[in-house]
């Protein structure tokens, strides 16, 4: 149950890694 906990937890960091980097390759457009 933790270790499912942590894995959608890294999943969601990575998403929102994802989109703060598409943010900013659309700002640097």
């Amino acid at each position: 149950l933790i270790f499912v906990g942590k894995k959608s937890f890294f999943e969601n960091l990575l998403s929102d890694e994802k989109n703060i980097f598409s943010a900013i390759l659309q700002v640097c457009r």
